[in-house]
């Protein structure tokens, strides 16, 4: 509501509580974390506009072998709903990460995405949105991070059961001449269809 209007001879008396709002809230909390003094904050209202879940597990491998530093492994699961109980995410991911003896390293994964659901699909000017159920595949490749010049490539497919896929190649070149400073450049080309 923009404003009240009043109509009629009556008087206006009384109270009306007006409660915080939640765009204001977010600048005051990011405030609160300026100081080393104690903040109380009152009058604040949710400023969740969703729940979210996740969980993650790992198993790792760190004693060095003749061909490998580390090796990694992950199962990780996510979810998300608005408070009007749209679930809005849930997917799940399995993914694994080399570091070989000589620090070059590589990694690769697959993603699971559920039918999800977008509540501001139109805005807020209307009904939300699904999104179709999808896969994608990534992985990437790395020179040793330790020398002044480093190549990267990240690769992505995927694709939905409706005939959606696309495809992403994004190689990089990083320069860095000293520990703090470095300049990297690359291209980034996808394909949707």
């Amino acid at each position: 509501m923009d404003k009240f209007k009043i109509e009629g001879p009556s008087r206006l008396e009384g109270e009306v509580r007006i409660s915080g709002a939640k765009n204001a809230a977010l600048p005051a909390f990011a405030a609160a974390l300026l100081t080393a003094d104690p903040v109380r904050l009152s009058n604040v209202p949710k400023v969740a506009d969703l729940r979210t879940m996740g969980n993650w597990l790992q198993r790792r491998y760190d004693t060095p072998s003749k061909y490998l530093r580390s090796f990694r492994y992950n199962l990780n699961q996510w979810g998300a709903w608005n408070y009007g109980g749209d679930r809005l995410e849930m997917g799940g991911n399995v993914n694994a990460h080399w570091v070989f003896a000589n620090n070059w390293s590589t990694g690769m994964g697959i993603n699971l995405n559920a039918r999800n659901f977008d509540d501001r699909a139109t805005r807020g000017g209307g009904p939300g949105a699904y999104y179709n159920p999808n896969w994608n595949y990534w992985s990437y490749q790395n020179t040793d991070d330790r020398k002044p010049v480093t190549v990267s490539n990240f690769l992505n497919v995927g694709g939905d059961h409706l005939g959606t896929h696309w495809a992403g190649v994004s190689p990089s070149v990083t320069f860095r001449p000293t520990s703090f400073l470095s300049r990297s450049q690359g291209i980034d080309w996808n394909h949707n269809v």
